[in-house]
């Protein structure tokens, strides 16, 4: 690419200077300044100021929505413009396929409950385009009926938890104060939730984050997740402080502007070099400042957790346990034949990585993934490359053989607003370009 863009003299000149890792690094980090950018990210405080309080409305407005089904259908939060913070924020845990079912007009019936209509997704992720009640999708395959009660009955807890917290966010960018965000939210932690809910929504959290279609649930972990985010944004203000240096580039960020250059090889020959190579330099100082503050965050609450409300945030140890009674249910739901199978599985022992029979859910480093028919395809792939002792398999390979030759193969684990969660962790890039393997 680099010397498409530069003569053969000047890229060679460019690698000299900076090296390949730090060449690497500013490809990357400009790229993240883009995607910024066209994903409306890059707010002053003021702006999201503006957003929290839009956001608390739109909250609002779908109360009985959210308290009745999990899912927010109205509004202009959804689909338009929205932090990344709030698609983590929207709904509040949907336990049936419908939070893979795509809202589609309600009713109210005669005794004035709300009905929904929902197409559901068919196991290679297509959209069913047979309307059904919500009420008839089925359950979330690693949930009880226990716990779906559990978790429906106590969406109102949720709800008013999360709406208190967000009007002390609002609080605090108003102030520009960070200082005791975080302890006014654990003070509402402790007067809303007693240790028995504290621990059961951690225990199911574990299971949201890992399904594809499930990780922008409004958990208790996206809340404490939410109130980091927030808390580095007020104490650093880094988009406030790269829309400044951006200004001038930046003409209709609310209509999703782009930056002037397709990757970095286009800055280095930019008359305007300079203002572009400030914000990568701001950019790689917030990626430092952001992995130092999300440690501290993490070492402070898991404190703050365990000893106000009694509750180890990991749940390392019961994944084996969770694991197994995943499996255990869906002998039950759905298919006799797994159980021979099932049983050949050593459960038992703390392996970093399991999977079904069909590659649909997988068990990685203490998360448990659930994945499309095609998604899962890839995976089998990769893991019998690796039993082969031949981890890493070419994208061309892979893509032709799950017949899309045509697409890109991170377009498969594709997410809004950005990708499956085990992109990048439990599938990561190969030593030969163009080639990915599992992290196992």
């Amino acid at each position: 690419m680099a010397i498409k863009k530069l003569s053969p003299d000047g890229a060679l000149k460019l690698f000299e200077e900076q090296g390949l890792s730090k060449l690497k690094e500013r490809v990357e980090v400009l790229s993240g300044i883009k995607n910024l950018i066209h994903l409306g990210e890059l707010n002053t405080l003021e702006e999201l100021e503006n957003q929290v309080e839009s956001f608390i409305t739109y909250q609002e407005q779908n109360r009985d929505y959210l308290l009745s089904t999990g899912i927010a259908l109205e509004g202009d939060f959804r689909w338009d413009k929205w932090s990344v913070i709030f698609w983590n924020l929207t709904d509040i845990y949907c336990v049936r396929d419908g939070g893979e079912c795509i809202p589609h007009g309600f009713f109210i019936d005669g005794d004035g409950h709300i009905k929904l209509w929902v197409y559901v997704r068919d196991e290679s992720g297509k959209i069913n385009k047979s309307k059904i009640l919500f009420e008839e999708a089925p359950l979330l395959n690693w949930f009880s009926q226990k716990d779906a009660d559990r978790l429906s009955n106590g969406r109102r807890q949720i709800y008013d938890l999360r709406l208190n917290i967000l009007n002390i966010i609002l609080e605090s960018i108003n102030k520009g104060d960070y200082t005791n965000l975080w302890s006014k939210c654990l003070d509402l932690f402790k007067r809303s939730l007693i240790f028995e809910d504290t621990e059961f929504y951690f225990k199911m959290d574990k299971l949201y984050r890992g399904s594809y279609f499930q990780s922008h649930q409004a958990t208790l972990s996206n809340m404490i997740s939410a109130i980091e985010e927030f808390e580095f944004e007020i104490k650093h203000r880094i988009c406030d402080r790269l829309r400044g240096v951006l200004g001038e580039f930046i003409t209709e960020i609310e209509n999703y502007s782009d930056l002037p250059v397709g990757d970095y090889f286009d800055v280095v020959k930019h008359p305007k070099k300079e203002i572009l190579e400030k914000a990568i330099d701001l950019m790689i100082e917030s990626k430092q400042e952001k992995s130092r503050h999300q440690e501290e965050f993490k070492q402070r609450t898991m404190k703050d957790i365990e000893t106000y409300l009694s509750v180890k945030v990991q749940f390392q140890e019961d994944v084996p346990k969770l694991y197994e009674e995943i499996y255990r249910h869906e002998l039950t739901r759905h298919s006799k034949a797994l159980k021979n199978k099932l049983e050949k599985l050593d459960l038992s022992e703390d392996d970093s990585f399991r999977h079904s029979v069909d590659f649909r859910s997988v068990y990685w480093r203490g998360e448990v993934f659930s994945f499309t028919t095609q998604q899962a395809q890839v995976i089998e792939m990769l893991y019998q490359a690796y039993i082969n002792k031949t981890p890493e398999v070419s994208h061309k390979y892979i893509l032709e053989e799950i017949g899309t030759p045509s697409s890109k193969l991170k377009d498969t684990f594709r997410k809004h607003p950005g990708f499956h969660p085990a992109w990048n962790s439990l599938i990561i890039q190969g030593k030969t370009k163009g080639t990915v393997r599992l992290d196992i």
